[in-house]
């Protein structure tokens, strides 16, 4: 199984995309999601029962930032698809690991508005990528999440 994420700068925005090889190198799947506003895939990552889960920070309008999470069976097929505002103001996800209970952990920071110092962001998903909580910590001098390891 080869996942990535393509960085494809000369686009208008930044794509999301989980691809299958078969071992002969030859493509099983793939899938790219977006919008017309800036998006950015933060997290491709496969589970031990083989279901790929994706990870991108959307714009569903020009003022708006949301986290979509995305989970396919190993085929292609897509399981579910969740694209939320975790937390008010303005939210940067950064990455996603899995729990091992068939959840998620998304990790990141939160602002109340464009010139306010950000805290430190964590969230717990259920398989579908439904927030089930969210804490923030740290103080108020820009603490962020950038990667979480499982």
């Amino acid at each position: 199984m080869i996942l990535r994420t393509l960085p494809l700068a000369a686009l208008l925005f930044p794509l999301l995309v989980p691809v299958s090889a078969a071992q002969s190198g030859g493509l099983v799947w793939t899938d790219v999601h977006g919008g017309p506003y800036i998006d950015y895939g933060y997290g491709v990552r496969a589970a031990p029962d083989g279901t790929i889960w994706s990870m991108a920070r959307v714009a569903p309008t020009e003022h708006e930032r949301e986290t979509l999470i995305r989970r396919f069976d190993p085929h292609g097929t897509l399981l579910s698809s969740e694209s939320q505002a975790l937390a008010s103001g303005i939210v940067a996800t950064q990455d996603l690991v899995l729990d091992g209970a068939g959840g998620a952990f998304v990790g990141g920071w939160r602002r109340s508005s464009a010139s306010a110092p950000s805290y430190a962001m964590l969230t717990r998903v259920n398989d579908a990528g439904q927030a089930l909580w969210t804490r923030f910590f740290g103080s108020s001098n820009w603490d962020q999440v950038h990667a979480l390891a499982p």
